[in-house]
C-alpha cells in the first residue's frame, strides 16, 4: 500500500501546571502552530490534536498510532508540555512517552502496508534537544526533528516568548532573523537533526527552516572522544580517574546526559510494555 500524497500533522499540547495564566499562553501556542500548519499542509490536523493538562499517555500513543495509520507521505507531530530531564522524554500525569515509543508506532506503520514516510517532530519542552543527539547517534533515516533547547537545558517557566512563538516567526518571516526578537530562546539553544545527505523538508510550499545547533555523530567524533579519554583512564586507581575523568565530562556532559538517560529510557519502555 502506498502512502498519502498529503501531509499530515497532530499536535498533542500537555500543560501539567493548573495555573490559569500557563493555560492560557499555552493554548495560544498550541492554536498559533495548529492553524499554521493547517495552512502549510492544506488541510486540517489530526482528530485527536488537543490541548489539555489531563491528557495520558496512554492517551498520546493511542492518538500516535491512530495518526500514523493515516498514510500521509509526511508525519508531523507536534508535543508542548514537559520534558524529562535526561531523556526529553513527554511528560503526562500517568507516565511517560520516550522516543522509542513514537519511532516504533511510526516503524508500525509498515505492517499495514503502508510506506514509512517521512517523521518530522517538534518539541516545545524542556531537555528535549536529547531527541536530536540521539537520533544522530543512531544515524537514523526519514526522521527530523527540531527541539525548544539543548539536551541540559530547560525552557522558559515565564511561558513568554516561547519557543513555539520563535519557530512560527521564524517560519512565516523566512528567515533566522525573527529570532533576535526571542533572546530567551537562542539562549536555550535550540538543536535540531536531520538525516545526513538528506533533501530539504516541506511543509506544502514551504521549506522548514531549522534553527540553532545541528546534533550530529560521526566517526572523527566517536574518535576524538577515544584519544581524550586514553590518557585520563589509569590502570588502578579509581580515584585519579573519577578526578581527572571529570574533566572529560564536563566537556561532553550534554551528549552523555542524554544518551544515558535515554539508554534508560528505552529500557524502561521496553520493560513496561512486557508487563
Amino acid at each position: 500500500m502506498s502512502v498519502s500524497n498529503a501531509p499530515g500533522a497532530i499536535v498533542l499540547s500537555c500543560p501539567l501546571q493548573k495555573d490559569e495564566h500557563v493555560h492560557l499562553r499555552t493554548q495560544q501556542d498550541y492554536s498559533g502552530v495548529t492553524q499554521f500548519l493547517e495552512r502549510a499542509i492544506g488541510g486540517r490536523v489530526h482528530q485527536d490534536s488537543q490541548h489539555r493538562a489531563q491528557l495520558t499517555k496512554h492517551e498520546c500513543l493511542r492518538s500516535l498510532a491512530m495518526f500514523f495509520a493515516m498514510g500521509h507521505n509526511l508525519n508531523i507531530v507536534v508535543f508542548q508540555g514537559e520534558g524529562c530531564r535526561g531523556t526529553g522524554d513527554w511528560v503526562f500525569c500517568d507516565g511517560k512517552v520516550s522516543l522509542c515509543d513514537v519511532l516504533e508506532r511510526w516503524r508500525s506503520r509498515t505492517e499495514l502496508g503502508f510506506d514509512r514516510g517521512a517523521l518530522f517532530v517538534l518539541l516545545d519542552c524542556c531537555y528535549s534537544g536529547c531527541w536530536p543527539s540521539a537520533c544522530a547517534a543512531m544515524r537514523i533515516n526519514g526522521v527530523y526533528i527540531q527541539a525548544a533547547c539543548s539536551p541540559a537545558k530547560q525552557t522558559a517557566d515565564s511561558y513568554e516568548d516561547t519557543f513555539s512563538q520563535a519557530w512560527l516567526k521564524v517560519q512565516m518571516n523566512r528567515s533566522l532573523d525573527a529570532l533576535e526578537q526571542f533572546p530567551l530562546v537562542q539562549f536555550r539553544n535550540p538543536h535540531f537533526y536531520r538525516p545526513q545527505c538528506s533533501s530539504a523538508l516541506n511543509l506544502g510550499a514551504l521549506e522548514v527552516i531549522f534553527f540553532l545547533s545541528e546534533a550530529v555523530a560521526n566517526d572523527d567524533d566517536i574518535n576524538a572522544i577515544e584519544t581524550q579519554l586514553a590518557p585520563l583512564v589509569p590502570k588502578v586507581d579509581g580515584a585519579a580517574f573519577l578526578g581527572k575523568g571529570s574533566r572529560l565530562l564536563s566537556l561532553n556532559v550534554d551528549i552523555m546526559d542524554c544518551m544515558s538517560g535515554f539508554a534508560c529510557s528505552t529500557f524502561s519502555s521496553k520493560q513496561l510494555e512486557s508487563n
